[in-house]
């Protein structure tokens, strides 16, 4: 009988696990109208937003099918323009720019960069 329960206790023991992990994955997966838009609205929508007199550099990232075509590159931090740009120290290639005032905590980046 000591057995059968040992058993169980491991059995319960890897169903945890898998539960735990499964469940770190599925909160480690970002949701771009979530998480994502409301960070670029806050700091990039004012020169890349739907504003057509004020765009820059012709990028939009308001329209998620846009902005993953062009600075946006899902899963690959190493491709993403917009990854290159937030976490650059050159004022001249840094975003957002220093003139807005705006700043992207660390944990802002972060979301950005999955």
């Amino acid at each position: 009988m000591f057995a059968f329960a040992a058993s169980h206790r491991a059995r319960a023991g890897l169903c945890l696990l898998i539960c735990s992990t499964f469940c770190t994955t599925v909160r480690a997966q970002v949701d771009f109208n979530r998480q994502v838009r409301p960070l670029l609205a806050e700091h990039c929508f004012q020169c890349h937003g739907p504003d057509a007199e004020k765009l820059a550099a012709e990028l939009r990232l308001d329209l998620e099918a846009e902005a993953k075509s062009s600075a946006i590159i899902a899963g690959s931090v190493a491709d993403s323009e917009l990854v290159h740009r937030i976490q650059s120290t050159d004022p001249e290639s840094v975003m957002p720019p220093g003139s807005t005032g705006k700043v992207l905590t660390k944990a802002q980046k972060d979301v950005l960069r999955q």
